[in-house]
């Protein structure tokens, strides 16, 4: 039996491989909660296409990639594309103010941290704005996809029955 130190938890997961999320493969469980305290799966949206976009109502890069993603969202939310955002705002309140400045219209959550973990944490994400786009089947099929790509790939991902 191999024996590992490990230095802290989240070192520990992400050096036996249990951290982060591939593309190709499908994504991991995640522990989150809607504005009204509502716990959400990501299981529920299986047969939509998702793009599961982190963010923070403090980082301008993801305030303005919500911008940017409002038309893509308009255009094809009737199609069976969603977008799962998730914060990882401490502030709540914040979390809030900026989904209602932004004016975005899609499913907000905030992760919870649960035994020390935040789910941003057990996914791999090291920075905001981190995005990973699931395909009907449940299986990643991009990481960070820019607007142009979804401009040109969700037609042909929301159309295709398999689209791996």
């Amino acid at each position: 039996m191999k024996q590992m130190i490990c230095f802290g938890l989240a070192v520990c997961l992400s050096f036996v491989g249990l951290m982060g999320q591939k593309v190709g493969k499908p994504p991991g469980k995640l522990q989150v909660v809607t504005a009204q305290g509502t716990p959400v799966q990501l299981d529920t949206l299986k047969g939509k296409v998702v793009l599961i976009d982190f963010w923070a109502s403090w980082c301008r890069p993801c305030r303005e990639n919500n911008q940017a993603l409002k038309p893509i969202y308009d255009m094809y939310k009737a199609q069976g594309f969603e977008i799962f955002a998730i914060s990882t705002d401490a502030d709540a309140n914040a979390w809030q103010r900026a989904i209602a400045k932004d004016a975005t219209t899609w499913l907000h959550t905030i992760e919870v941290r649960k035994t020390g973990l935040s789910t941003s944490d057990l996914w791999g994400v090291t920075q905001i704005p981190t995005a990973f786009l699931v395909n009907k089947e449940g299986i990643i099929v991009a990481k960070d996809p820019s607007v142009r790509w979804l401009k040109k790939r969700l037609p042909k991902l929301l159309k295709n029955k398999t689209n791996t």
